[in-house]
């Protein structure tokens, strides 16, 4: 169950039990509005969260499906949203085990090897790739979080990332690197990731590009869903 108590301005949810996209999420939320700067604290835990019914239920994408578990502990203060997120210090995680993806989505991600990979090694094309498993994991100090892991591992690519998101000014610094596994496929490349949580940019590496074959280079795409992906190790 979940007991929610306000008391002069301080809210609190504790303990939180409730249950989410077929899993649980517990712990406990604190927000003390009553002392001159407000002070929010959440310590939250998820398991076996249905990825894919989460991501389908906030609009994001449903083309995931796996189970998840998640770990949040952050606290910052501030006399508005944007002062808490500009201060905010803590830790997030994501990890999931084996799912799948369509394969139409992670084949416009890693340069269309894909649809090359799986016609040699099955004979046609296959609607979803197994993921292996994937990890997401961000620092937040002062406002700044810093990935210190991101793993997306399927069947014939292994996706890693690094960078920075500024929960201040909504900036984002990050690299996404793809990695189909063929020594003689490869034509994905870096994508940089810019602009800012409410209008991304996204651009190839211009070195890792110039040394692709031009041809291909056509056939690297990025698409958002990948980055909502990302982004669940930062919100979640």
């Amino acid at each position: 169950h979940t007991v929610v108590t306000l008391r002069n301005g301080d809210l609190s949810v504790t303990p939180l039990d409730m249950e989410v996209a077929k899993g649980k999420i517990s712990g406990a939320v604190k927000l003390n509005a009553a002392q001159a700067t407000p002070a929010l604290d959440v310590k939250i835990t998820g398991k076996k969260i249905d990825i894919g019914k989460l991501l389908a239920d906030m609009s994001i994408t449903d083309l995931v499906y796996g189970v998840i578990n998640t770990d949040v502990d952050v606290a910052g203060r501030g006399k508005s949203v944007h002062q808490i997120m500009a201060g905010l210090n803590g830790k997030t995680s994501v990890i999931m085990g084996q799912g799948r993806m369509k394969s139409d989505a992670l084949n416009l991600y890693v340069g269309g090897a894909a649809t090359v990979l799986t016609q040699a090694v099955f004979g046609k094309k296959s609607e979803y790739t197994v993921i292996n498993c994937f990890v997401n994991q961000f620092d937040i100090k002062n406002g700044l979080a810093t990935s210190k892991a991101m793993l997306f591992d399927t069947e014939y690519a292994q996706i890693t990332g690094k960078g920075t998101i500024n929960l201040g000014t909504e900036a984002i610094n990050y690299t996404v690197d793809p990695r189909p596994k063929s020594v003689t496929i490869n034509t994905a490349v870096p994508v940089e990731i810019g602009g800012t949580l409410s209008e991304p940019t996204y651009r190839l590496n211009p070195l890792a590009a110039a040394a692709k074959v031009g041809g291909l280079l056509g056939t690297v795409l990025f698409p958002p869903a990948i980055w909502g992906f990302v982004l669940i190790g930062h919100w979640l």
